[in-house]
């Protein structure tokens, strides 16, 4: 599938990019043949210039039989037809190459040979006294002109063929870095769907499980207290996981624009204490909470407690009993220090890295032991994505970790 989107990738891009050499060769070549036909003319109105002074009047006619006597004694050989006509029309002279007959003006498809080119024409009217008695008119051939855009097309249509090679692998190369993003998306996709499969599989085989040992004789009214246990600690583990996954999903959304308000950290941190407070008596860990600073900071409420409830979580589940898990809250340089401390088993530090990744764990049987659906520390992160907060983790094997989220001050 990739293969085949990245081949599309290169096909659009070699594509688009014939199109726009095609458009800009067209325009080129328009631009060179204007700037060309411009130069034909202004050597003209040059020539014009230089010959018109030339012309004696006999009899009311102009000639330029002087002029040319002059010309041919110094073998000059001229590259433009020259060509004086009366007052009737009628051609009188004409030098250099054989040129059209008439009055024109502008470029003209005169072909005395078939494979002479076409000619520029240029005239002015000869007066004498304030009377009209002819005019001189000078024709060139184009045929600089259209060798240079002949050999200039057949330049853009020989360089083409390497252009959409090099194209081509160009755009194969670098079609592979456009599609990475895809491909890790797709790659995490792929490892998401595993391991939720894998988290679903076993609390859904200890039900199927506990259900056939009910199927095989085991009376409703006298059913094994331990399999409703074993039942309800599943179905529990399964609603857990989720609500943690729509919890993320939720927190994801591009479009989702979560409602910020100004919310107090410490009221929240007070409250979420006594929430978690008789859990950690019951394992026997010291729980100390730290309030330096009442201000406040923009934020969405519930995902605020969310990340709070799963840094506690966390801190619970990894922590034997007789340790300490302090809770705090300061503020430093204009952002407000949030803190959750414990004295737990650790994290290794080539796995701080990975910590953060959906379904990831550190020590996989201990860690589904202990519980949890795997998905707190990425809820975590995508909570501090969405606050633009900063999260640090500092770890050390059986001496603790300490999670620390910087959030900006409502200044």
């Amino acid at each position: 599938m990739l293969y085949k989107l990245r081949l599309r990738l290169t096909l659009w891009f070699v594509s688009l990019s014939i199109l726009l050499y095609l458009i800009l060769s067209i325009l080129f070549i328009l631009v060179f043949n204007h700037l060309l036909t411009d130069l034909l003319n202004e050597e003209l109105r040059g020539l014009l210039r230089e010959i018109r002074p030339s012309i004696v009047y006999i009899d009311n006619k102009p000639t330029l039989k002087t002029w040319a006597s002059v010309a041919k004694s110094f073998s000059v050989k001229l590259l433009a037809t020259i060509q004086l006509y009366g007052a009737d029309g009628k051609l009188l002279e004409e030098y250099g190459p054989s040129g059209a007959k008439g009055l024109y003006k502008g470029v003209i498809n005169f072909r005395p040979k078939q494979d002479l080119p076409s000619i520029l024409s240029y005239y002015r009217d000869l007066e004498i006294n304030d009377k009209y008695c002819g005019f001189l008119q000078i024709q060139l051939s184009t045929k600089t002109r259209d060798d240079a855009l002949n050999r200039l097309t057949w330049t853009i249509a020989i360089i083409a063929p390497f252009l959409l090679a090099g194209l081509g692998i160009t755009g194969y190369f670098f079609s592979a870095t456009a599609i990475e993003p895809t491909e890790k998306s797709f790659q995490v996709l792929r490892q998401f769907m595993a391991d939720a499969g894998h988290e679903l599989t076993t609390p859904l085989t200890v039900i199927q499980a506990s259900i056939e040992t009910i199927e095989n004789g085991q009376s409703t009214n006298n059913m094994d207290p331990e399999i409703i246990s074993v039942m309800l600690r599943s179905i529990t583990r399964m609603s857990d996981l989720a609500r943690d996954l729509m919890l993320l999903a939720k927190m994801e959304i591009p479009q989702l624009v979560l409602e910020m308000k100004p919310v107090s950290l410490a009221n929240v941190l007070k409250i979420i204490y006594l929430d978690f407070k008789e859990s950690f008596e019951q394992k026997r860990i010291n729980f100390n909470l730290t309030i330096n600073t009442e201000k406040s900071i923009l934020a969405h409420e519930e995902s605020i407690r969310a990340l709070i409830n799963n840094l506690l979580q966390n801190a619970l589940r990894y922590t034997d009993n007789g340790g300490s898990v302090s809770l705090s809250l300061e503020e430093k340089n204009n952002h407000i220090i949030l803190k959750v401390k414990d004295t737990g088993i650790g994290i290794p530090k080539e796995n701080i890295p990975y910590i953060f990744n959906r379904f990831y764990r550190v020590e996989k049987s201990r860690s589904r032991a202990q519980g949890g659906s795997g998905l707190g520390l990425a809820i975590v992160k995508a909570v501090c994505e969405a606050h633009n907060a900063l999260i640090k983790v500092d770890s050390d094997i059986n001496i603790g970790t300490t999670f620390t989220v910087s959030f900006a001050i409502i200044t």
